[in-house]
């Protein structure tokens, strides 16, 4: 092979492994957006029994922690805020109609990447399903769930399914009558997916939200509520 062949040669791998670390960057960025909470948008699961007719007409009170970290703190003091600019009544226990509870949600996802060749680093692959969060390594005996060609002299891209975390938050209001009895029934129950964290800037967004579904069924992605219009 000539030198002029061999310098082709060179070029090309470097073009295709400068072209490979856009990709990435790419993907980083839009990952780091999703977990970041770019989206003007949020998973909701809301379940309302039929039995019980939720309104802002209706006492709350809102159930205590026994031993309340900053985040139960942080959403209590969110949750409070939220109801009153809805006008709903917070009354202590003896005179509510029903006890909301409140807490984090953390569960497990799967979620998809790519893993390039034979090396452990993973590429987020955004819009993957559970949102393309991943922040650790990702050895390359994992069994791959597809796998597709690159023409660059990196060879082959695998993509593998790993579990992420994900956090949420999740409201429940029980009537008092049923309490009082023994007898603990659900009213409704609602959830929102936060992402990695709830940040304190975020969380009365979410928080507002979620409780515009308060006393209905719904399940899906819904629109981030607009912040309430103040008064003069």
């Amino acid at each position: 092979m000539g030198a002029s062949e061999i310098s082709g040669s060179r070029a090309k791998q470097k073009s295709h492994s400068r072209q490979l670390s856009s990709m990435i960057r790419i993907a980083l960025l839009a990952g780091a957006c999703l977990l970041a909470g770019c989206s003007s948008g949020a998973y909701v699961i809301a379940r309302q029994n039929a039995q019980y007719q939720l309104s802002a007409t209706n006492k709350i009170t809102i159930a205590d922690h026994a031993h309340p970290g900053p985040e139960e703190q942080s959403l209590r003091k969110a949750l409070m805020s939220e109801l009153r600019q809805k006008g709903f009544h917070l009354v202590s226990s003896e005179e509510a109609d029903y006890a909301l509870t409140y807490w984090i949600d953390v569960s497990w996802k799967r979620g998809k990447i790519v893993v390039p060749g034979q090396e452990a680093t993973p590429v987020i692959v955004p819009g993957a399903p559970g949102g393309g969060n991943s922040s650790h390594r990702v050895p390359p005996r994992l069994t791959p769930v597809g796998t597709y060609y690159d023409s660059s002299p990196l060879g082959i891209q695998h993509v593998v399914e790993v579990p992420w975390e994900t956090k949420g938050i999740r409201l429940k209001v029980f009537p008092q009558a049923s309490l009082r009895a023994g007898n603990l029934q659900t009213a409704w129950d609602g959830y929102i997916e936060v992402g990695k964290e709830v940040s304190d800037a975020r969380e009365p967004v979410l928080v507002r939200t979620l409780l515009n579904y308060l006393g209905t069924d719904f399940i899906g992605k819904a629109r981030l509520a607009a912040a309430p219009a103040q008064q003069e």
